[in-house]
């Protein structure tokens, strides 16, 4: 029973059944109106019985009339009930029909829906049913191959344990040899030690006939010291006894106080210093002390025989040098000995003091610089050089004009004394002086320096604690230019701080020194706390920090190495990583990249960039997929900074990029800071129009065209900067090259300058390298060593994993055939290239190790690619050898470069089957000229997907043949090659910019001709040019290593392995 049969079977309504009724309750309703509306008796008046009648007709008329109009009333209102009940029946009937279509449209959708799930979980229980098939067909494939892969295994054990049992059976004979190999090598070892022996007892001999001599000079010397002092003391007791005669003393107590107080005598002591001044001996010299003057004379500038200055006075510098000749240094010291009686041993007479006196009085103004007439102690210094000048020379005059008379010589003498002694203390005290402003200046230097490296110390960690609670953005590191800034600072005021300590304790001494240090570190501390820095440090880098949050939301910049060229500061952090780099580049790759040609930029024709640059479009094929993608990531960010400016006249991001500008332009001249001030950031602030924005480009411009770039570079920033200026002064009403406005021109031209400025600080970079790269070159194996021993220590016990590698190499260590050098190359191909299991990097090859692992990537490629080649070949009957053949060569390198690039892409497994599986469909179609039928296509495609599963014993064949590539590639060594050097037809000063075509490496041609050969014969046709590209490359690493840790940690290492394994055997 439905819905429809259940709604008729309903009784009738009750309305209905009211309305039936409704008649007979009128009915009453009017007959009981008309009985009371009726006049009773008691109303009607006593009349006549005519008048009566009359009335009662009258009344029984009216009364029908009004019965009767009530009935026609009743009736039309029984009409309009009866209209509209029929009215609501019909109604009812719709919304009964309507719910019930609705009902069972329900009835419908809810059977449909239980129709849907009954599907839906039919076709779920289907789907579980296939997956569970596919996985037990996978698991059982699996189960199959491993079980087939053990067995090859077992199979490949068994063959080797055979091969082991079947070598060590015919071992005896080597064993013999090995055994007369050691005692050869002991017997080696031991003429080694007595070779040394010998040596060290030859070295002990030497060193003894050494010490004899030594000890017989010394002896000589105290010898003649012995006998002048003998000849004194005779001398002093002639004049004791002289003395005691004359005076009359008998009383032997008293000798001793008449020795002392003749020789404390001054006359005597002058007139010793006379008898020298005019003896041709003194202290067994060859030449009297007079002529030692006059020549000293002579050589300081006064001509003799008169012995006047000449004029014009010697310079500076031929003064310097003649006081630094060890002939002049050897007069002085001999004429200085006359008056040792009366000055004693000073030690502020000397032989270069005295001289200054001659360099004081002739150059003034280069020795006293500006103090020279405004300092007290300069001036005594220039007035007492001149007095001992003149007493010098007076004194030289009085022997030359034959002055006999004592008394002259003792004036004479004396005078020069009294001079030579005032003059030392003067300069000493002079000397001093400058001595503590040199102090004083260290000293604030190093302040400086303390609190520069303090102020740094606490950013950097400041910057740290920050970089853990913020993440990087679209944006990059916000705190990137305050890293490179305090790191760079940080380096150079802890370098500073050094070599002020050494100076300083050169200078004073090591306690005075540390003192000084001490306090300087003392005031740093005070001024950082007086003026509050590191908190404002701190606040820049909040600062920063805010901008870079705020800037993420609003706008997007660009992170690629051609917008913005890193500060050389940053070099710093990587120097030993670029060091090795170039010792490892060849001469040829380094003359390419620095010693080139300038290369063509978009921006050195202006035309064209402001072309691209208004139309948005890049010429790929003048332009790689990296400078595309940078120049259209550029140009969002230049047109975003327009559309503010433009629309919401915000000219924010244009004085940002002005302020970048100007901050490159001082990069680019960093040590004139004369020059900072017209490159402040203040013109930058200046600029509210676009006007002003203009004028401050041109200025920029025109510096950078006629002083910063070189002429190839000037020839753009030239050309815009003459048609701006004509924009600029009203010359042409129009925008250059086709800008709608100004504005957007101007914008265009911050573009055009930023990338200019890159190309400029590129240029000044790779010119420092080719500067540095013949000092890299020469120096950068020792420069390696001393890094490695700064890192690791001098000991090879802390190099865990280069000892856990060589450990690996024990076999091949202990084979003597085999020397270090070849088992290294051996072990570097064999336990480290291709090695199975995971081991660490041996720090002797950790700045190689992204090397390393680009190597193993593209061996690994290099096999899948010859392993699918040569299947294919198998498959379609079509020789590999012809792949070197000039007509498929160029087809090989298409397709063979298509399927690198499709094994190195990150796509899914499936994505890599089905593209490569195109790839080489479309190949065997190219090569042989004709479509494959769908069976061929069928078996190339199972070949290739089963290559990428790794499962094709085609691929383990491929490994070992790239492996025999690798060894033999490794043990070519460059240096046993004749000819390795290059051999430039002809000799040319200074840095060479260009290549000579005629000068080749003629190891790396051989190199490559024998890699090639090898590669060819074992079956990597089409790929010679990449393997032998990878392989130089290994041979180079392991080389390079060999060269560099050989002597003091390969060697060692080998020596202790070797006899670890000497005593176990034992």
């Amino acid at each position: 029973m439905n819905l429809f049969q259940l709604i008729q079977d309903r009784p009738p309504c009750e309305d209905t059944e009211q309305l039936t009724r409704s008649p007979t309750r009128a009915g009453r309703r009017l007959y009981t109106r008309s009985l009371s509306r009726s006049p009773g008796r008691n109303d009607v008046p006593d009349l006549s019985d005519t008048d009566q009648s009359a009335i009662s007709v009258d009344a029984r008329d009216s009364s029908t009339e009004r019965e009767k109009r009530d009935l026609l009333t009743t009736e039309m209102k029984l009409e309009k009930a009866r209209a509209r009940r029929e009215e609501l029946h019909r109604n009812r009937e719709i919304r009964v029909m309507d719910k019930h279509q609705q009902a069972i449209q329900r009835a419908r959708q809810n059977i449909q829906y239980q129709k849907e799930r009954l599907q839906e979980k039919t076709s779920k229980v289907a789907h579980v049913i296939a997956r569970r098939h596919l996985l037990e067909e996978n698991h059982r494939d699996r189960i199959l191959v491993s079980l087939e892969n053990k067995l090859s295994d077992a199979v490949h054990r068994a063959e080797e344990i055979c091969k082991k049992k079947q070598i060590k059976a015919r071992n005896i004979r080597r064993a013999e040899k090995a055994e007369k190999r050691r005692v050869l090598l002991e017997y080696e070892r031991r003429s080694a030690v007595l070779s040394v022996m010998d040596r060290r007892s030859e070295m002990a001999q030497k060193n003894v006939q050494l010490l004899l001599k030594d000890r017989q000079i010394k002896a000589r010397e105290e010898i003649e010291h012995a006998q002048l002092v003998s000849r004194r003391v005779k001398a002093a007791k002639v004049l004791q006894r002289t003395v005691r005669s004359i005076l009359g003393v008998r009383d032997a107590a008293r000798e001793g106080a008449a020795a002392i107080q003749i020789q404390c005598w001054a006359p005597w002591r002058i007139h010793v210093a006379c008898r020298r001044l005019m003896t041709s001996e003194v202290g067994n010299l060859s030449s009297s002390p007079l002529a030692c003057l006059k020549s000293t004379l002579c050589a300081m500038g006064y001509s003799s025989p008169s012995l006047s200055c000449v004029n014009p006075s010697p310079s500076f510098e031929a003064l310097t040098m003649e006081m630094n000749s060890d002939e002049t240094l050897a007069s002085v010291k001999r004429f200085l000995l006359i008056f040792d009686p009366i000055m004693g041993s000073r030690t502020c007479v000397s032989a270069r003091t005295l001289l200054t006196a001659f360099l004081v009085t002739q150059q003034p103004n280069e020795v006293i610089g500006p103090k020279r007439g405004k300092d007290h102690c300069s001036r005594l210094l220039e007035k007492t050089s001149h007095r001992v000048v003149k007493s010098l020379v007076q004194l030289a005059k009085g022997v030359h004009g034959n002055a006999n008379s004592s008394s002259q010589w003792t004036a004479l003498v004396t005078r020069a004394a009294s001079c030579i002694l005032s003059y030392c203390t003067v300069f000493e005290i002079w000397k001093n002086a400058d001595i503590e402003d040199l102090v004083a200046q260290m000293s604030e230097s190093a302040t400086q320096s303390w609190m520069a490296y303090t102020i740094a110390t606490e950013a950097l960690s400041y910057i740290e604690d920050k970089e853990n609670n913020i993440l990087v953005g679209i944006n990059g590191d916000p705190f990137f230019q305050h890293k490179i800034r305090y790191k760079s600072s940080k380096k150079g005021a802890y370098s500073h701080v050094r070599r002020v300590r050494i100076s300083l304790d050169k200078l004073l001494g090591t306690e005075k020194g540390y003192s000084v240090m001490k306090d300087a570190r003392k005031n740093a501390v005070e001024r950082i706390k007086r003026n509050n820095l590191i908190q404002k440090s701190k606040q820049e880098i909040d600062h920063t920090c805010c901008e870079s949050l705020q800037d993420e939301s609003s706008s997007s910049d660009v992170n690629n190495p051609d917008f913005d060229t890193q500060d050389t500061a940053a070099l710093g952090d990587i120097n030993e990583q670029l060091v090795h780099e170039i010792l490892l580049a060849d001469d040829e790759d380094i003359e390419k990249q620095l010693f080139r040609e300038p290369e063509l930029s978009i921006v050195d024709c202006v035309d064209t960039f402001m072309d691209k640059f208004k139309n948005g479009c890049v010429d790929s094929s003048t332009t790689s997929d990296v400078g595309a993608f940078a120049f259209t990531m550029e140009k969002a960010f230049f047109d975003q900074i327009s559309d503010e400016w433009v629309l919401n006249d915000n000219m924010r991001g244009v004085k940002e990029v002005l302020v970048e500008i100007l901050s490159k332009m001082r990069k680019l001249v960093p040590s004139r800071k004369d020059l900072h001030v017209h490159f402040s950031s203040i013109h930058a602030d200046n600029c509210a129009r676009a006007v002003d924005v203009l004028s401050l480009l041109l200025r920029l411009a025109k510096v950078m065209g006629d002083l910063l770039e070189s002429p190839f570079r000037a020839q753009s920033t030239l050309k815009w900067y003459q048609i701006s200026t004509l924009f600029h002064e009203g010359r042409i009403s129009e925008v250059p090259f086709g800008f709608t406005t100004s504005k957007s021109y101007i914008v265009a031209s911050l573009a055009f300058i930023v990338k200019k400025l890159d190309l400029c600080h590129a240029d000044v970079i790779n010119f420092r390298l080719g500067k540095l790269t013949p000092i890299i070159k020469t120096n950068g194996v020792s420069y390696e060593r001393s890094r490695f021993n700064h890192k690791y220590g001098s000991s090879a016990q802390n190099l865990l994993a280069t000892k856990a590698w060589m450990e690996r190499l024990k076999p091949d260590l202990m084979d003597c055939s085999l020397g270090l050098p070849a088992a290294l190359r051996k072990g570097f191909v064999d336990e480290l290239l291709f090695v199975k299991e995971r081991i660490s990097m041996p720090e002797i090859l950790c700045l190689d190790a992204a090397r390393i692992s680009s190597i193993r990537e593209r061996a690994q490629k290099i096999v899948l690619t010859s392993s699918l080649l040569l299947l294919m070949c198998n498959i379609i009957s079509f020789p590999i050898s012809r792949f070197e053949s000039k007509d498929l060569i160029g087809k090989v390198k298409v397709y063979k470069d298509t399927i690198l690039r499709l094994l190195r892409s990150y796509v899914s497994f499936e994505d890599a089957c089905v593209k490569s599986s195109d790839a080489i469909l479309s190949f065997a179609e190219a090569i042989i000229g004709e479509k494959l039928d769908d069976v061929m296509c069928q078996k190339l495609s199972e070949a290739t997907e089963s290559v990428l599963r790794g499962v094709d014993p085609v691929l383990s064949l491929m490994d070992k043949r790239i492996k025999d590539v690798f060894r033999s590639a490794c043990t070519l060594n460059a240096k046993d090659i004749p000819s390795y050097e290059r051999l430039p037809l002809q000799m040319r000063s200074g840095v060479s910019t260009s290549q000579s075509s005629e000068s080749i490496n003629v190891a790396k041609q051989k190199f490559c001709t024998e890699v090639s050969s090898r590669a060819l014969k074992l079956g990597f046709y089409g790929l010679t040019d990449d393997l032998v590209e990878v392989t130089y490359d290994a041979n180079k690493i392991i080389n390079h290593c060999i060269q560099v840790h050989q002597e003091i940690v390969l060697l060692p290492l080998a020596d202790v392995i070797r006899s670890k394994v000497d005593a176990s055997s034992n």
